[in-house]
């Protein structure tokens, strides 16, 4: 079980560091530390999603 913790701290921090290169959150902000790796992921595809172009769909 320790293997899974570790998995989803490493995974948190590397999403944090791309959140904070990206502009979106502050290095010094201690809340996004103390989200779920869910909400994390969350915000991360938000931003993620809305700096990509949409591509316009034929109809």
């Amino acid at each position: 079980m320790a293997y899974l913790k570790k998995a989803v701290d490493k995974q948190k921090a590397v999403l944090i560091h791309q959140l904070i290169q990206a502009g979106v959150v502050k290095e010094d902000d201690m809340d996004i530390y103390h989200k779920t790796i869910s909400e994390i992921m969350e915000e991360y595809r938000y931003v993620t999603n809305k700096q990509t172009p949409s591509v316009p769909r034929r109809v």
